[in-house]
Parts: structure tokens; sequence; C-alpha cells
């Protein structure tokens, strides 16, 4: 008699040989959907014709050692004159990089979470993936450099998750490009780099000194950097405004915002001829009253709880199973962070609450992927009151349920929130 056919069981087809790349490229398909579907995609024709996002890239280090030139910097070594078309191709690129390496890092979490039946973590990391899709707010995070900070972030997680030596080596390096990208890296990938090196050093026990220089100098160098180009930006700039208009007329070819960089880099005010401001004067007219209780406001915060109340839920389980509370806190605490700025310093909520949920999300990817316990319980056995089957089993039920529940709600409040209001 032949033998009858072997059919792999799509479990095992994603967990298998090729289930990575099988994975990413089902990511891929899925963000491409809720992409197209969602309200965002039409905004990106605003790119080419938006003077402020061009703004972004036009300062290099001719005009002294301050944020926001890097990126500059690096397009002026391929093109003397860049054009819109130029930056435009920059930002496409990096954000098409961006994506699928955010498609790959999906796949690594949830290939872990099939192979260890943590269906409960494989439904939250999925909730946090279709969110930032959502909220991807393409405009917002081309024009503001972001997209430049999130693939740092990314590479820092694939290299720490696999050689955790480098993890250390690179944290300096990471954090002192992240604020030469733009400031806004202080509140969003400083605090992932600073959470993962701290948990690193709670892993090893009796940490070496290297590591623990490591971690300091990445703390130092990340606090140095951000007081010095929030509040004495002026001392860095070595032309004056008009020297700087010239310079930048000279090299490029497009339309662009003076006032920018008269209020980003020299602290005047275009409009109150050009007087200084005081810098502790500018910290406290950069904080900004905000009116929380505003539609917009509202529907980020909602959001942003229905998202993260399993995560926190997560990290809080996650400390009382290995004993070590730290882990709660940092990873309640740390990617909070991100929206100090939304909240007290800018109006572009939807920019850090979009970087809030991305920095919730990489952690959630450390935690998943380099611990043998579920970051959820509802897979697992209960982590401190012993129960006896049945028991253990009427909760396993309720805990999914209530997850499967959260995800719902939390996708199709993201589906409504993703129209414009």
């Amino acid at each position: 008699m032949k033998k009858a056919a072997r059919s792999l069981k799509p479990v095992q087809m994603l967990t298998g040989k090729y289930g990575i790349l099988l994975l990413t490229v089902l990511n891929v398909c899925l963000a491409c959907l809720v992409i197209t579907l969602s309200d965002y995609w039409s905004s990106l024709d605003i790119l080419y014709g938006n003077t402020d996002f061009m703004t972004f890239f036009l300062p290099d280090y001719r005009i002294g050692f301050v944020s926001r030139a890097l990126i500059g910097s690096l397009i002026y070594l391929f093109t003397d004159h860049p054009t819109v078309r130029t930056i435009a191709a920059v930002l496409y690129c990096t954000v098409f990089v961006s994506s699928v390496l955010f498609c790959f890092l999906q796949a690594v979490l949830a290939g872990k979470a099939l192979r260890t039946s943590d269906y409960a973590t494989l439904l939250l990391s999925y909730l946090f993936f279709l969110n930032k899709i959502f909220w991807w707010n393409n405009v917002q995070e081309i024009g503001m450099l972001d997209v430049f900070m999130t693939l740092l972030v990314q590479v820092y997680l694939l290299t720490v998750e696999r050689r955790r030596t480098l993890g250390y080596i690179l944290a300096p390096v990471v954090c002192f490009a992240g604020l030469l990208i733009h400031t806004s890296f202080f509140f969003y990938g400083f605090p992932i780099v600073a959470a993962i090196l701290w948990l690193e050093l709670l892993k090893a026990g009796k940490p070496g000194r290297v590591c623990v220089a490591a971690f300091a100098l990445a703390c130092a160098v990340s606090v140095a950097l951000f007081v010095l180009f929030t509040i004495f930006p002026q001392d860095l700039v070595r032309v004056s405004p008009d020297e700087l208009d010239m310079l930048l007329r000279q090299k490029y070819a497009g339309d662009f915002q003076d006032k920018y960089f008269i209020y980003h880099l020299y602290r005047t005010d275009a409009v109150k001829n050009n007087d200084t401001i005081d810098a502790f004067d500018f910290l406290s007219a950069a904080s900004v009253s905000r009116d929380v209780f505003s539609a917009k406001m509202r529907r980020h915060l909602l959001n942003l709880l229905l998202v993260s109340a399993p995560f926190i839920c997560g990290c809080v389980l996650h400390a009382r199973r290995s004993g070590n509370r730290l882990i709660a806190y940092l990873g309640c605490i740390a990617p909070l962070v991100a929206l100090v700025p939304s909240l007290l310093f800018s109006t572009d909520t939807e920019r850090f609450f979009s970087l809030c949920i991305l920095a919730q999300y990489m952690l959630l990817h450390y935690l998943s992927t380099q611990t043998d316990v579920h970051f959820l319980p509802a897979s697992s056995d209960p982590p401190v009151k012993e129960l006896n089957a049945y028991a253990a089993g009427q909760r396993k039920k309720k805990i999914d349920r209530t997850l499967v529940a959260c995800a719902i709600a939390g996708l199709v409040f993201t589906i409504v929130g993703a129209v414009k209001l």
C-alpha cells in the first residue's frame, strides 16, 4: 500500500524551515492591505508640496554641531544640489526598509509564540502590529525624521537579541546618532535602549565592568546631548541667520521655511524682531497648555489604553513570575516617556502617541523572544496561586476571552480612529 501523503499543518508550515520567511511575507501583505484601507494612505501625495518636510533635510554640519543635521549631512555626501524628488526618494526607501524590517520582527515574535503555543502573546503582538500600521502617519513620521530613528532602534533591537555583547558596545553609538537625527529620540529611542540594557544587566547577575560602563555611557551621552541641543543650541551654531539662509539657497533648489531654523537653531522669534530668548524663558515658553479633554486627545488616550492595557498587565505578571519587579516598572514606564512631548511640549499628538505604541512593541518583542516564560499567562500555569486542573482551566478560558475581547475592541477602535476627524 502506498503511504498516505503527509500534509503539513498551518502551524507547522509557519514554524518550519521557512517559517520566518513565510510569516514575513504574510505580514507584508497584511500591512499593505491595512495601509491601503487606511485614510492616511491618501495623505502621501502631500509630501511633494509641503515645504515643512523638506526643511528638516536641509541643515548640515557646515552651520555647527546641531541636532537635526545628520541626515542632511549624509544626503549632501551624494549630491551637491538635492531636489524635492531626491529627498523624497530617500524618504520612501527608508520607509520601505523600516516597514519590511518591522514585518520581519513581527514574524520572529509570531514564530516563537506559535512554537510555544503562547497564543495570548501572539494576539497581543498583532494588536500592536496593526495599530502601528494604522498609526504609521506617513506624512508626520517622514517629515519629522521619526522614520530614521525607528530604523535605528529596529537595527539595535535585532543586534542585541542576537549578539548581546554588541548590544552593549552599540548602545552609546545608537543614542549618540539618534539624538543627532532629532532630539525627540531622548523620549522615544533612549528609554528603549536603556531598558533593554538594564534588563540585560539584571539577567547577568554580576555584570562585568564593561557592561556597566556601556550602560552608564549611553545614559550620560543621551542626557548631555539632550540638554545641549534643547537649551543651548544657539551656542553651537557657527553662522548667522543670514549666512545660513545664503548657504541653504546655494545648495537647495526648492523652497523652505526660514522661521523654522530661526526658532529651533537660534532660539529667536522672527515675529518679535529676532529678539533672543533666554534658555530658561524658552523652557517655560515650550510648555504648551494642552487641552487633554479635546476630542482628538480623548481618541488618542483611549486607543493607547486599549492597546497598552494587555502589555502593562503582561509586564506585571512577568515580574511576579520572575520575582524581579524592576521588569514591571521598566516595562510600564519606559515606553510611556514618549508621551511627555505630546502632553507638555508639542502639538504633534499623533506622532508621539504612535512612537509610544512602537516603543511598547519593541519591549514586548524583547521580553517575549529573550525569555523562556510566556509573556502573558493565558497559555501557561498560574504564576503564584496553586490551582487544581479545573480551576486552572477555567482561569485560562477567562483570560483568553478577555484578551480576545480586548484585541477586537482595540482593532475596531483603531479602524474607526484611522478616519480623520
